[in-house]
């Protein structure tokens, strides 16, 4: 990786990590273990991935009492956008039956 791109990721996790007002740190290992693990069953699943330092009480514990301030997330992002072209974003609105969604039983069409 070019320097240049490893000083944009560190400045990106620095300011990232800023907008975490209350328990930063276990919530920022809680981003990095959501990004880097496959699936996960469980909460306590997660926190035994590479990522977390802590244990499974201070992922709840900063769940429970941690903070993000919206408006400083809002403008990491825009700070750090990826590249110049225009940003696309993937949603699916498609009304597939989803027989197998256990959410709700009536859940398709």
């Amino acid at each position: 990786m070019p320097a240049y791109d490893l000083e944009a990721l560190r400045c990106f996790r620095t300011d990232l990590h800023g907008s975490f007002p209350r328990r930063a740190d276990a919530l920022f290992e809680l981003v990095d273990a959501l990004l880097t693990a496959g699936p996960v069953a469980s909460l306590p699943h997660l926190s035994v991935q590479a990522a977390p330092r802590r244990g499974w009480g201070s992922l709840y514990d900063a769940l429970t009492d941690g903070a993000l301030d919206e408006a400083a997330l809002q403008r990491v992002l825009r700070r750090h956008v990826a590249s110049d072209e225009p940003t696309v974003y993937a949603i699916d609105q498609s009304v597939w039956p989803r027989c197998d969604a256990a959410a709700r039983p009536d859940r398709g069409l």
